[in-house]
């Protein structure tokens, strides 16, 4: 069996058939399932795939490395999840590659002005969240910031749970939410993420955990600016590209939420905004993406160690 896991928002994929040849669409192989606090592990013996999955930025469980250590090469989202893979003693099969954006799902022909009449906002400034609503990325931190920020200001929460008026949260935290905001809040979910990112005024990204925070990269290629804690790939990003980023600390208070995106919404930073966006477009497509995951694949087919150019 080749095997190739990658580690931070992990796939740990086999390279080899995906099905069995007594296996059929009706009859799919029989797989196992492996669970801790911190990992899934799934194993197919019928085909030879193993299939681990970490929370972000959790680093590699004892169960995840149970299966790493047979893996042929190890692919991490950014450098800071690669750590884990090298304080597992797994370094020398490490390979980092970046997540990339989908240009294709963002330009959809949605104005600006046609998401912000759905949410009925008129001229505030929409700040917002797009993800699942769950500890690891703090959403309370966003109607902390409207809080902060004033009556000129407006929450906007784009993810799963939010659907029909957010069913899908917690109805405390829910509560929470609405009175931190005055009321100043929309609850949205849409498959059109970039209209989303069009119509905000600036993203914050408050994750306590995260691997490499793709709606980070997809806003930066739609011209929202970012407030972000430094997670993950996020002060990956700031090296590579200096001034792309706004950030406050792991667990920020509503003030340093507020500076941080006064400091987005400055001239200074808007400036900037569309070579942060030429950068992204350039550099962080699906398309480079692909490229170096097949690398992979191909030299772990032919039992070789490959080589993965440097993306920029």
């Amino acid at each position: 069996m080749r095997t190739v896991s990658s580690s931070g928002n992990v796939q740990c994929l086999a390279v080899r058939m995906m099905r069995s040849p007594t296996s059929t669409p009706e009859q799919p192989p029989t797989c196992t399932t492996q669970r801790d606090e911190r990992s899934i592990a799934i194993r197919c013996p019928s085909t030879g795939t193993n299939v681990t999955g970490a929370k972000h930025g959790m680093g590699i469980s004892h169960t995840q490395r149970r299966i790493a250590i047979h893996a042929a090469e190890i692919i991490a989202v950014c450098d800071q999840c690669g750590i884990a893979a090298r304080d597992a003693g797994l370094g020398n099969k490490l390979h980092v590659i970046t997540n990339g954006v989908d240009l294709p799902r963002l330009g959809t022909p949605t104005t600006r002005e046609e998401v912000r009449q759905r949410w009925g906002i008129g001229d505030s400034r929409a700040i917002g969240m797009v993800a699942r609503w769950s500890d690891e990325k703090n959403p309370m931190a966003t109607a902390h910031a409207v809080n902060a920020l004033g009556p000129e200001f407006t929450a906007i929460y784009c993810g799963p749970q939010m659907r029909n008026n957010a069913a899908g949260v917690p109805a405390d935290h829910k509560r929470q939410a609405e009175e931190l905001t005055c009321g100043r809040i929309v609850w949205d979910y849409t498959d059109d993420p970039g209209g989303v990112y069009r119509a905000l005024d600036c993203l914050i990204v408050s994750s306590r955990h995260e691997g490499a925070p793709l709606v980070a990269l997809e806003a930066m290629a739609c011209g929202c600016p970012v407030v972000t804690t430094p997670v993950g790939s996020m002060p990956e990003l700031e090296r590579e590209f200096p001034g792309s980023l706004i950030f406050v600390p792991k667990h920020p208070t509503g003030e340093q939420l507020a500076a941080a995106v006064q400091e987005a919404l400055s001239d200074r930073h808007q400036s900037r905004l569309p070579a942060i966006r030429d950068h992204i477009l350039k550099f962080h497509t699906t398309q480079r993406m692909v490229a170096e995951w097949e690398t992979i694949f191909t030299a772990a087919l032919r039992n070789t160690h490959p080589t993965v150019p440097a993306s920029h």
